[in-house]
């Protein structure tokens, strides 16, 4: 299995395409589109916003191990923006 992250999408995908090398024809559907939706962390906190709190706390217990792996903190500004 590959892991990467979305804060080093594009060496992550450099890499990939490295190893597996027919895979290069399909890049540009793997490219990073958040500059589109404006800032990553301005989108996120939008989105998390609109979630009641049980539901970020499910989330991350959910994806706990992920957070684990990528050195992720806990969410807490998630949570601070999440309907009570």
């Amino acid at each position: 299995m590959i892991t990467g992250q979305v804060e080093t999408l594009e060496s992550d995908l450099d890499a990939l395409m490295e190893r597996v090398p027919k895979l290069a024809k399909w890049r540009p559907l793997f490219e990073k589109r958040f500059n589109s939706l404006g800032e990553t962390s301005e989108f996120s906190l939008k989105f998390f916003s609109q979630l009641p709190s049980y539901l970020v706390k499910k989330l991350y217990t959910l994806y706990q191990d992920d957070f684990k792996t990528a050195g992720y903190v806990y969410p807490v500004k998630y949570l601070a923006v999440a309907q009570k």
